[in-house]
C-alpha cells in the first residue's frame, strides 16, 4: 500500500483460532496422510517415526487447551495524498 502511494497506512491482523469441533483444525493431519506416499519416499522418515508423530499430533490437536490458527486475515487501509 505505501509502495502504490497510500499514506498513513493501517494494518490490523486478526488470527482465527479454531475450536475442538472446527473442521480445519486437523487440516494437517489430513495433509500428511494425502502425503504418505510422497513424505516416504523421500527418505527422510521411515513409516514408524511418521506413525509415531502423527499419532502425538493427532493427541496434541485433540486436547481443547491447544490453541489452533485456521489462517490469518489482514484488514488494511491508507489515505491517496492530495
Amino acid at each position: 500500500m505505501r509502495r502504490a502511494g497510500l499514506e498513513n497506512v493501517v494494518v490490523n491482523l486478526y488470527a482465527i483460532e479454531t475450536g475442538i469441533d472446527h473442521p480445519r483444525r486437523f487440516t494437517f493431519l489430513t495433509f500428511i496422510d494425502n502425503m504418505r506416499a510422497a513424505i516416504l519416499a523421500g527418505g527422510l522418515i521411515q513409516a514408524e517415526a511418521l506413525d509415531q508423530n502423527v499419532r502425538a499430533l493427532g493427541a496434541h490437536l485433540e486436547d481443547p487447551e491447544t490453541m489452533v490458527i485456521s489462517g490469518l486475515f489482514y484488514q488494511v487501509w491508507g489515505r491517496k495524498p492530495d
